[in-house]
């Protein structure tokens, strides 16, 4: 019984993790596009636009090996 509860309880905490790693990201690529929108057009939005590629592809990898 005790070996049951533990394997849950880790399901669940790792369950925990994924749902969190997932919102944040989604959390922190809405706020670039809000920076995006207000950004003045010009080198910086375009250095911006790189900056959130970047970061999407950085919580895509997190999103893939949390869910792993």
């Amino acid at each position: 019984m005790d070996l049951l509860l533990s394997r849950v309880t880790q399901q669940a905490i790792n369950y925990a993790i994924r749902s969190g790693v997932a919102v944040t990201g989604g959390y922190a690529i809405r706020q670039c596009g809000r920076l995006l929108q207000s950004a003045p057009k010009g080198s910086a939005r375009k250095e911006l636009q790189e900056l959130q590629s970047r970061l999407e592809s950085k919580i895509r990898v997190c999103n893939v090996i949390s869910s792993g």
